[in-house]
């Protein structure tokens, strides 16, 4: 369907994306004057990333909630917007939305200050903040998550992110771009220690309506948006059912892109997966890993000889094939240095997951290997491999992590959310009140994530999404 309604909505939810204030699970949805809803649809394998989103990706769904028109499942999320829609007539436009800084505060039970002038009416009252993780799906949860809301325009929902409503989807998006600035100002002031007389400077509520009053209209938005949105590109990888030694080359230097990309890889990590013909493996060598090239790739015997390949690989290829050794259900693995996981480790921390994306990741089970090593020595290997056991993740204190499965895609979305879960958790736990830890996701919904979340390749999708343009490819 192609609307003026329509065209806005791809646009603010690209231009959303585009701010990182929302990731695969982004939705949105508006009202039509007919009555009925276009839909952004439910995240999933081969279907359009929030950055990627056109117009005829839209669902149109009637107020009962079937779906009259589009070719793909509707969000879970739908069930709480058309609640919201009849309840309240002058809703145009809801956005869900995961404002990472905003969730760190939701998660930390730790109510937000009126720190900044615009951003302050949201917090007249204080937001609303509803639910402990669990998805906002059927009759009786949009019935309880409407009832919280209230009169209110925005929402904080712990390991989800937030729900913003407007009159049309330009002041749902700018109230969700707005609750995450009030997180992040807030975020500031709370690392600093209080004023001597035990107050920080808030805007005060009189002063916080006058400002409201004189505030820019919500339709300044959308021009801001559709600028933001026409700045997107897409950067598709290669295919990922390719498992001939050429596609798997090919696999590799797209899992070293993204990795690179988000500072996990520069050029003494490694990604290793294994030959079709399971006799060896092809391993990464040293050098700039952002710009590595398929022909550049080690060929590794499982006997640890360097077959083929201009550039030999690492010594950390004995570690691989001691794994892929004791473990064949592993196809690839990805070793990373990563700083917020490293350092979380280092601190004794145990990051334990707190959004529903990728937090299968941060509930996988994970070993320590506790000795500050390299893992060259044969010793050091075997006191490592003695710990893995069936763990999907191996952290090697002050060294880095080892992701295992069955793809390289997966390791290399493991080793991506595991970091923005590490930066959740860090954040959270410093913003938490004396002796209060962050709202983690419990196990009843942690056994439910396999059936209403997208899956690995579909974050592997959506990860890709965010990557620059090439040089020159403009």
């Amino acid at each position: 369907m192609s609307t003026p309604e329509a065209g806005d909505l791809v646009q603010v939810v690209r231009a959303l994306s585009a701010l990182r204030l929302g990731d695969l699970r982004l939705a949105a949805s508006v009202r039509l004057p007919s009555g009925h809803v276009l839909t952004t649809p439910r995240p999933g394998d081969a279907r359009p990333v929030p950055g990627e989103l056109t117009e005829a990706d839209l669902l149109e769904i009637d107020p009962d909630g079937r779906v009259i028109g589009g070719r793909w499942p509707a969000p879970l999320t739908i069930a709480a917007d058309l609640e919201l829609y009849r309840r309240r007539p002058g809703i145009g436009a809801v956005v869900h939305a995961q404002p990472v800084t905003a969730l760190a505060f939701a998660a930390a039970g730790r109510p937000m200050e009126p720190l900044t002038h615009t951003e302050s009416t949201l917090l007249y009252p204080a937001l609303p903040v509803h639910g402990r993780g669990e998805a906002i799906a059927g009759a009786a949860a949009a019935r309880a998550f409407a009832d919280a809301l209230g009169d209110r325009p925005v929402a904080l929902l712990p390991s989800q992110g937030s729900i913003a409503v407007g009159a049309t989807i330009a002041e749902a998006g700018m109230l969700s771009h707005q609750v995450e600035l009030l997180a992040r100002v807030n975020e500031v002031a709370a690392s600093q220690p209080l004023p001597a007389d035990g107050h920080r400077r808030t805007v005060p509520e009189t002063d916080s309506a006058r400002i409201s009053a004189q505030k820019a209209p919500a339709a300044d938005f959308q021009d801001f948006f559709d600028a933001v949105a026409d700045e997107r590109t897409s950067r598709p990888g290669p295919d990922t059912g390719d498992t001939t030694e050429a596609g798997l080359r090919r696999r590799i230097v797209a899992a070293c892109e993204l990795l690179y990309h988000h500072g996990l890889i520069q050029s003494l990590e490694h990604v290793s997966v294994r030959l079709p013909d399971r006799s060896g493996f092809l391993m990464t060598p040293r050098r700039h890993l952002g710009r590595l090239r398929p022909e550049e790739i080690a060929v590794v015997g499982m006997d640890g000889t360097w077959r083929s390949g201009p550039l030999p690989p690492p010594p950390f290829l004995w570690l691989h094939r001691d794994m892929l050794a004791a473990r064949p259900e592993v196809l690839a693995i990805v070793h990373t240095h990563q700083l917020l996981v490293r350092g979380l480790v280092m601190a004794g921390a145990v990051i334990r997951p707190l959004y529903r994306g990728g937090a299968q990741w941060a509930a996988a089970r994970a070993v320590v290997h506790e000795t500050p090593d390299l893992l060259f020595n044969p010793d050091q290997r075997a006191a490592a491999l003695a710990i893995l056991g069936d763990a999907v993740v191996m952290h090697e204190a002050s060294h880095g992590s080892d992701f295992l499965s069955d793809t390289v895609e997966a390791a290399t979305v493991g080793a991506l959310q595991l970091e923005r879960q590490a930066r959740l958790w860090s954040l959270a736990t410093r913003l938490a009140p004396e002796g209060r830890e962050p709202l983690v996701l419990g196990a009843d919904v942690l056994a439910r994530l396999a059936d209403e979340e997208p899956d690995d390749l579909a974050w592997w999708r959506y990860f890709r999404s965010e990557l620059p343009a090439r040089p020159g490819s403009g």
